[in-house]
């Protein structure tokens, strides 16, 4: 009786330890991307990337941050938000492997747009980054 109208989505997900791709921008334009595998677990994200890896929430943290430090990355603003509605869609199976994959695509184009387009013009000349 008390299992009647509880939401299985998330232990019967089949999404459930899948794996998606973050690619990281490096700190230098012309370098390769960092491939940051994330894994959807229940309870968050299992992130990969060369010896930095570990249980995430679902927002990412901490290990994901301690990668985009390490690759000298800023952060936009609210990633995190957007890190846990991918969570949400994949657990809530509002999207398939592929639509989440194209949600994190979108994610590393931010990224780079954050890090490498910067203001341009006479007043920034003598910036030098």
């Amino acid at each position: 009786m008390l299992n009647d109208g509880f939401n299985n989505k998330q232990t019967d997900n089949p999404m459930i330890g899948a794996i998606f791709t973050f690619n990281v921008p490096s700190h230098l334009k012309d370098a390769p991307d960092w491939p940051v595998e994330m894994k959807l677990q229940i309870d968050g994200w299992y992130v990969t990337y060369q010896k930095i890896d570990g249980n995430c929430t679902k927002s990412g943290i901490p290990y994901l941050y301690r990668i985009l430090e390490h690759s000298w990355v800023e952060v936009p603003y609210k990633l995190h938000k957007f890190l846990e509605y991918l969570w949400v869609r994949a657990i809530e199976q509002e999207n398939n492997k592929e639509e989440i994959q194209e949600g994190f695509d979108k994610l590393t184009d931010w990224l780079k747009k954050v890090n490498f387009e910067k203001p341009e013009g006479k007043v920034w000349d003598e910036v030098g980054v």
